[in-house]
């Protein structure tokens, strides 16, 4: 396997492991703080980390139409995450946060074998287990599997945004990294601040609350990450490793807030690792 396939594979993988953390992060400041206030102050905190790298690392502004790809990849996160939000609030966590996650890496991985070739067979396998085991992983210990079908729609809505984010910030960034992303998360908080306004929410205390910033510099360094893997491999590859950060989001639950994990996720970690493997070989 060529060195640089490695590198990208890599590069995927600790994009897992930050998204994973920013999750994490996520899940936490959103038990005590206003969902859509966590975004704002997320995305922020992005924009910030993201202007510094730019500071230090300059890049032109990308040229048309890599800026209206950036911003749509920055609406797809907000319909993602706004969709899914709403779809877990209305209960069934169970069947809702693995629908999400799964379309949202099958879309892009399906766009990659159209756009690149259909890859060898031992990653075909990793591609169909990863996605087994990241549906396990996501379920929600306690909650009832049964779905209404407006909750279900709101799932699929928000597997589509995720996968149109994957898409959209691959096509907005073929040679840079931190402009592209600017304009991304930019375009995101904007419509996250109107997500705030029209749900009539207040930034309250999560403003300075450290792990919601955290939140934001990991799911920023989860992108950057993303974005570099990609040039480096192929984009089903990149997206199916870095869609894994639902295991790294379950561990860091275990192990930091020793909450129970069922049978059936670790059974999901335990897939996801083999899939890692058969991906990579």
């Amino acid at each position: 396997m060529p060195p640089t396939n490695i590198l990208g594979i890599f590069l995927a993988l600790f994009s897992s492991a930050s998204w994973g953390g920013g999750d994490f992060c996520g899940g936490l400041s959103t038990r005590k703080h206003n969902q859509y206030a966590v975004l704002v102050i997320s995305a922020l905190a992005g924009i910030l980390i993201l202007i510094i790298c730019t500071l230090t690392w300059p890049e032109a502004f990308p040229a048309w139409p890599a800026p209206f790809w950036a911003m749509l990849a920055g609406l797809c996160g907000v319909l993602g995450l706004g969709s899914l939000y709403k779809a877990l609030s209305m209960g069934h966590a169970a069947a809702v946060a693995p629908t999400s996650a799964v379309i949202g890496a099958a879309i892009p991985v399906t766009y990659g074998m159209i756009t690149s070739g259909f890859p060898k067979n031992t990653q075909v396998i990793g591609f169909f287990l990863a996605l087994i085991g990241i549906w396990l992983v996501s379920k929600v210990v306690g909650e009832s599997n049964k779905v209404t079908t407006k909750s279900l729609a709101l799932a699929i809505i928000a597997g589509v945004g995720f996968g149109g984010y994957y898409i959209a910030i691959t096509l907005a960034s073929p040679s840079q990294t931190f402009t592209p992303l600017i304009i991304s998360r930019s375009t995101f908080f904007i419509a996250t601040v109107f997500l705030l306004f029209l749900n009539r929410g207040k930034l309250g205390k999560a403003a300075s609350s450290p792990v919601v910033w955290f939140t934001g510099f990991f799911d920023v360094g989860g992108n950057v990450l993303y974005i570099l893997s990609k040039q480096f491999t192929r984009i089903d590859i990149a997206v199916i490793l870095s869609s894994l950060y639902p295991a790294i989001t379950v561990l860091l639950s275990c192990m930091i807030l020793k909450e129970h994990i069922s049978r059936s996720q670790w059974i999901g970690v335990i897939i996801c690792f083999t899939a890692v493997v058969l991906i990579s070989i």
